[in-house]
């Protein structure tokens, strides 16, 4: 149901990617790959709600269809719910996993990859 909209999430993710993964913090810091790392993750987060609200308003909605301007609303507000400085985003991650970097199983896991 989502791929008549790929195009609309590669250019969220490229936003994100562009916008949060270099950015003037990560450049003051001495840690850069470290806080790219986190960034990322908190981006996989994002992506991941957003594709979860997604569902949840689908199946909610089984009579309607997806439109573009469903996917935006859900894009905005996950964003905006989400929307955190460094500190708190690195202080989230701490709290709530085994380890601050994941291993590239649990990533692979919430992002769905496949081969």
């Amino acid at each position: 149901m989502l791929t008549d909209y790929d195009i609309v999430f590669r250019n969220y993710l490229a936003n994100e990617l562009f916008s949060d993964l270099i950015s003037p913090e990560a450049a003051s810091t001495k840690k850069i790959i470290e806080h790219m790392i986190i960034k990322m993750q908190w981006i996989m987060i994002e992506y991941t709600a957003i594709r979860q609200s997604l569902f949840l308003w689908y199946s909610h909605n089984a009579n309607s269809s997806l439109t573009y301007e469903t996917i935006r609303e859900h894009i905005v507000i996950i964003s905006r719910m989400t929307g955190y400085d460094d500190d708190d985003i690195r202080e989230y991650l701490e709290n709530s996993f085994a380890k601050l970097i994941w291993d590239w199983g649990y990533a692979a896991l919430i992002m769905e990859i496949r081969k």
